[in-house]
């Protein structure tokens, strides 16, 4: 059996990780909407 603290342990990280992708999600739209015409530029810049 696997040990009760263990699982909480995973579970708090994986419940952990999920609200910091979802945060990052959230905040990358809205970067996206007000640098939309910037993010091409940086990336072609950053490719040379």
């Amino acid at each position: 059996m696997v040990d009760p603290g263990v699982l909480s342990f995973e579970l708090v990280i994986e419940r952990y990780c999920e609200i910091i992708l979802f945060n990052e999600d959230r905040i990358n739209s809205k970067h996206q909407k007000s640098n939309l015409k910037q993010i091409p530029m940086t990336q072609i810049q950053n490719s040379k």
